[in-house]
């Protein structure tokens, strides 16, 4: 469980009828994820949670 941190959630808009199931989101995820980054997409807001500490080699 997270107590301390930092959250970032983005809202986009994929000109289709509907959000919730757009292909963008998954493209969005699988290129995240392509890179080492976790997303946890909902709909249309994607939210990105990093790290509270880095080790000084990042």
């Amino acid at each position: 469980m997270r107590h301390l941190g930092t959250m970032l959630a983005v809202e986009y808009d994929p000109g289709e009828g509907t959000s919730y199931f757009s292909n963008l989101r998954d493209e969005l995820y699988q290129l995240a994820l392509r890179n080492h980054v976790v997303l946890r997409p909902l709909g249309n807001v994607v939210y990105l949670l990093p790290p509270t500490a880095l080790p000084t080699t990042s």
